[in-house]
């Protein structure tokens, strides 16, 4: 769905984008608003493929202009039971990075949509969503154990530019993380996680 704004708390819905031919059934979306090749350019995330796609000045998005080359390993974005996937841009740099649960990595694209490599992670590394920090460029990456809303433990990874682990977020003030599905960093630093569990859905 494509939203506008209407008034100062208000949106109405300007386009209801469909992908009817492809198969699966997540779509997760990012824009490039960096001073890139594709600056203002929005990338999705249907299935397994990633389509970029530019706005019109109504900001109704058109056609496809082109679908990213798979990595090396394949993209498995739909891991059985999970319905998780993550996408991120470098809004700096135009870099693009993808959570690639199924093989165990988050895939890099550099800003002409070109791959370039891939980050890991500790063994059971499996990320379910990514994020950026502006002012640094560290990447976030959720890795959750559970498959539904029960309780699962998760981890936040943190990774420099270069894909060196930095850190990582297990808990709380409220206590441990439990069935963190998002992650999305403020320009200050701040680290939002979205929680899903039973009894703990919140951010």
């Amino acid at each position: 769905d494509v939203l506008k704004p209407e008034g100062a708390v208000k949106y109405k819905l300007l386009q209801e984008r469909a992908f009817p031919n492809l198969i699966g059934d997540y779509t997760y979306a990012a824009f490039d608003n960096s001073s890139g090749p594709h600056g203002g350019d929005a990338y999705v995330i249907y299935g397994s493929q990633i389509f970029v796609m530019k706005p019109n000045a109504e900001g109704e998005l058109g056609e496809p202009l082109e679908e990213l080359a798979l990595p090396p390993e394949g993209f498995s974005l739909l891991k059985q039971g999970s319905g998780a996937g993550g996408l991120a841009i470098d809004q700096a740099t135009g870099t693009i990075y993808v959570a690639n649960p199924g093989h165990g990595f988050v895939d890099e694209y550099n800003s002409n949509d070109e791959y370039q490599g891939r980050i890991s992670g500790p063994a059971g590394f499996e990320p379910i969503a990514v994020a950026v920090e502006e002012s640094t460029g560290n990447i976030y990456a959720v890795v959750s154990t559970g498959k539904s809303y029960e309780a699962q433990p998760s981890v936040v990874y943190e990774f420099d530019a270069s894909g060196k682990l930095l850190g990582r977020i297990t808990e709380s003030s409220a206590g441990p993380l439990d069935g963190a599905r998002g992650v999305a960093v403020s320009p200050s630093g701040d680290v939002y996680v979205s929680e899903t569990a039973a009894g703990a859905g919140g951010v």
